[in-house]
């Protein structure tokens, strides 16, 4: 219901008051000369005057009218904007949908009477997701819930709709797994480019070779070329829930390159060693990864092993090679460089013994003292008084009397080490007079504790009787130490 009256400014207010008694008028909407509405809400309006303009004020803000073009002011129950928001007015076509793997779906239509900004989310992405324009991709078979969500702003409140989207198996879904081309031909020793395989569904294939001795694949379908022949790689999916297994495969065929080197050469092609110091040897460039044997032209120079580790062993020249014998595959070949190796100034060739003195007794058994010799250099053995003891070549002493002497073991010295010697200093004291008495004599045999043993009519029968041990004999009275051994 509208009331329209034409006024000047003190009828305005005179009637806008009378007016308030008998009804309550939700907007208030001025009309100017042109005709022109503008409408606002009464709710805590203050209407002011000054230098011939009306200004209204409200929780929404200020508007400004110029009198002298006012036509008229009118009460209204309808028009005019509400300080209320506005339902966002989401919904979807159909509140369910189903769709089926490998087949097209088509969404349920989202009504967004306001063209509103949604946030689109899937309840389950194992089953499907949704993008910001609201299409689905199906992952897997199951049930999820595809939400659209409004936030709310100043005008429109915030809301959603839903629909709820259950994907099923296929009934026969073929994984579809092929190759661009069935048949292919590689050449050792250049570059090969596998067939693409063609997996539309993404699946998770497993490869092989047929003949690994002729190509081998990895787990990302590329191939390595191994020796010539003919392989298969194929490429298999086990099957699931969605997909039934299937595969697809390629026929190579590896040719032998008609003529492909070897390669093999060394970074360098001369190398200097010293002896006693450490020694890296020139890296062997092998690009085909070959099997080679290595070789030295003088082994009293330097020798080496299976994997070019060089050993030196005294100053001159050698030449270190590694060889390629052929095959298949690859032509001979080999590569070489020349190793000289120069005398260290000052090489201490380090004899010394374990220790520097020793002693023996006349009739028992004696061990030297270990000589360390780390360069394995050959020494000469000597006695400073054979009547005591005497050496051999070998080191091993012979017991002569008691006395004292040095044993020495030198090394003169070559081009290789210096000259140096190392010495002990040998004491040997006489038997126990035990070893005096005559084998006929009785004795008395007792422990080192004191502990009787037993009588023995004669040393003979106690040795023979007696377990190895430390005992104390008495014999002629008198008191003798026994070791049995």
């Amino acid at each position: 219901m509208k009331r329209f009256l034409v006024f000047t400014i003190n009828v305005v207010l005179s009637i806008g008051l009378s007016m308030a008694d008998d009804y309550t008028y939700p907007y208030l909407v001025f009309t100017d000369s042109d005709g022109d509405e503008t409408t606002v809400s009464v709710d805590d309006l203050e209407i002011t005057f000054s230098d011939g303009q009306l200004v209204a004020t409200n929780g929404d803000g200020s508007i400004t009218l110029t009198l002298s073009t006012l036509a008229s002011m009118a009460f209204s129950t309808t028009g005019g904007s509400s300080s209320e928001k506005t339902a966002c007015g989401l919904a979807f076509s159909s509140a369910t949908a189903t769709a089926q793997m490998g087949e097209d779906f088509t969404e349920p239509t989202l009504t967004n009477p306001y063209n509103l900004t949604v946030t689109w989310t899937s309840s389950d992405e194992s089953v499907a997701t949704v993008d910001d324009e609201g299409e689905v991709t199906l992952a897997g078979v199951g049930i999820t819930t595809i939400t659209a969500t409004f936030a709310g702003n100043s005008t429109y409140k915030s809301g959603s709709a839903a629909y709820t989207l259950t994907v099923e198996k296929a009934a026969t879904v073929d994984c579809e797994l092929s190759f661009e081309s069935e048949t292919v031909t590689a050449t050792l020793g250049e570059d090969f480019t596998e067939p693409t395989l063609v997996n539309p569904y993404e699946l998770f294939v497993t490869w092989t070779s047929s003949d690994e001795s002729v190509a081998t694949v990895n787990d990302e379908g590329e191939v390595t070329l191994v020796s010539a022949g003919t392989t298969t790689i194929t490429a298999a999916f086990a099957g699931d829930d969605n997909y039934n297994s299937g595969s697809a495969a390629y026929t190579l065929t590896v040719e032998k390159a008609a003529t492909v080197d070897c390669e093999l050469s060394f970074e360098s092609e001369t190398a200097t060693a010293t002896m006693g110091e450490d020694f890296t040897e020139p890296t062997l460039v092998n690009p085909y990864e070959l099997s080679v044997t290595w070789t030295s032209s003088d082994e009293s120079v330097a020798t080496v092993n299976d994997e070019g580790e060089v050993t030196l062993v005294s100053a001159g020249t050698t030449t270190i090679t590694a060889a390629f014998a052929g095959d298949d595959n690859y032509n001979s070949g080999s590569a070489a460089y020349t190793l000289t190796v120069a005398k260290a100034e000052p090489v201490d060739c380090e004899l010394s013994f374990e220790s520097e003195t020793a002693t023996a007794t006349m009739g028992e058994d004696f061990t030297e003292p270990t000589l360390t010799n780390p360069y394995e250099v050959v020494v000469a053995w000597t006695s400073s008084d054979e009547s005591v003891a005497t050496v051999d070549d070998e080191g091993e002493v012979t017991l002569v009397s008691a006395g004292t002497t040095t044993i020495t073991a030198a090394f003169a010295g070559d081009e290789d080490y210096n000259s140096a010697s190392a010495s002990y200093e040998l004491t040997v004291e006489a038997a126990d007079a035990i070893n005096n008495l005559s084998t006929s004599t009785a004795v008395k045999v007792y422990t080192v504790s004191g502990m009787f043993v037993g009588n023995y009519t004669s040393m003979s029968e106690a040795r023979a009787a007696l377990k190895p041990g430390l005992y104390v004999i008495n014999a002629n009275n008198k008191n003798f130490k026994l070791n049995i051994r």
